[in-house]
C-alpha cells in the first residue's frame, strides 16, 4: 500500500508486490514463528485489507490516467479537424475575394459581422449588424435560402 501511495504502480505489476508481501510474511512466520500476543488471523486480515486497498487504488489510478489520455487524444483530433476546417475556410475566402466584388462574413444567425465599404455602397446602407436576408431583394432571399440549404447539406 505504501508503494502505491508513493509511486504509481500498474495493477498487473502490483500483483507481484502483493504476492511478494504474502511470501515474505509466510517466510517470516515459518522462520521466527508468531509473537505471543499477536493472533495470526489479525495479521492475515490486515494484509488482505492492505492488498485490496493497494489494488483498488492502483486500478482507480489507471482508470484516471487512461481517461486523461483519452481526453488528450480527443482534444488533439478536434484541434486537427479545426485546423483543417480553418485552412479550408481561409482558402475559400481567398478564392471568393479574388473573384467577387466584396465578401461578407456572417454569424450563425446570418448577421453581417464585417464592415465593408463596397458592400455598404452596393446595398445603400451599412451592412454591419444587419441580417443578410434583410439586405436583399425578395427574389434574392429565396435564392439565398436555397443556397444556404445546399451548403448546409454539403457539410462544407
Amino acid at each position: 500500500t505504501v508503494i502505491c501511495l508513493s509511486d504509481a504502480v500498474r495493477v498487473h505489476r502490483l500483483v507481484f508486490v502483493v504476492a511478494s508481501a504474502w511470501l515474505l510474511w509466510c517466510a517470516r512466520l515459518l522462520v521466527f514463528g508468531t509473537q505471543v500476543n499477536v493472533f495470526p488471523g489479525s495479521t492475515v486480515v490486515l494484509l488482505l485489507l492492505l492488498a485490496v486497498f493497494a489494488l483498488r487504488g492502483a486500478w482507480r489510478h489507471e482508470r484516471f490516467v487512461r481517461s486523461q489520455w483519452l481526453q488528450k487524444q480527443t482534444i488533439a483530433e478536434q484541434q486537427e479537424r479545426l485546423t483543417e476546417q480553418s485552412a479550408l475556410a481561409v482558402g475559400m475566402q481567398a478564392v471568393a475575394e479574388r473573384f467577387c466584388d466584396f465578401v461578407l462574413s456572417v454569424h450563425s444567425d446570418l448577421r453581417v459581422c464585417t464592415e465593408d465599404s463596397v458592400a455598404s455602397m452596393f446595398f445603400g446602407k451599412p451592412a454591419l449588424g444587419c441580417i443578410l436576408a434583410d439586405l436583399l431583394e425578395e427574389a434574392d432571399r429565396d435564392r439565398l435560402s436555397a443556397g444556404l440549404d445546399r451548403a448546409s447539406s454539403s457539410l462544407i
